[in-house]
């Protein structure tokens, strides 16, 4: 008989937490606003949505990029994006279901890895949402197009700052305490 179930492939061993990437932009530095994805975790009051067979491109990307952030990596290509929402670029713009900025770009853009989880069924009951999320840490610390401009996309790279870390019982991890849950 043929065996249809083993251990190869891309998703052998499946991930039990759902890191995300928030990316918001702000023209002061004050207030951000929520740049919403097509199919990624974002809002807490979406729904998840089903999109088989089309595999969206960039959201599984990003969910790539939070796995990656966990460990305090960025990868490249996330600052290239970023630097074409400074920018206003319409083929990005497009790959995105909402544009807080629709009439001019940011002046700056961040970025946060939140660790989603399921609302219970009386949780989404009581508030609306499918979704709650804890604060992991800062993937991007605000940045400007001018950060760009003065320094150059390899030089941003790899100027990024370090993931905060604190020892804890020899384990090594990211202090959720040094970045607090944002109040918008």
């Amino acid at each position: 008989p043929i065996r249809s179930v083993n251990s190869y492939g891309l998703f052998r061993v499946m991930t039990r937490t759902r890191p995300e990437i928030i990316v918001e932009g702000s023209d002061d530095g004050v207030t951000w606003k929520l740049y919403e994805f097509k199919w990624k975790a974002g809002p807490l009051d979406r729904a998840p949505a089903f999109c088989t067979p089309h595999m969206p491109r960039l959201d599984w990307q990003m969910w790539f990029a939070a796995l990656d952030g966990e460990q305090g990596q960025i990868d490249p290509w996330v600052v290239e994006f970023f630097q074409r929402l400074l920018q206003s670029s319409p083929p990005v713009l497009d790959l995105l279901k909402t544009n807080p900025f629709p009439d001019h770009p940011p002046k700056y853009l961040r970025a946060q890895i939140y660790d989603y989880h399921f609302t219970t069924p009386e949780e989404r009951k009581q508030s609306g949402n499918w979704w709650k999320r804890d604060f992991l840490r800062e993937y991007v610390p605000p940045i400007s197009l001018q950060d760009f401009t003065q320094r150059g996309t390899e030089a941003m790279i790899t100027s990024l700052p370090e993931p905060p870390i604190t020892f804890s019982t020899s384990v090594l991890m990211t202090s959720p305490s040094a970045h607090p849950e944002p109040a918008n």
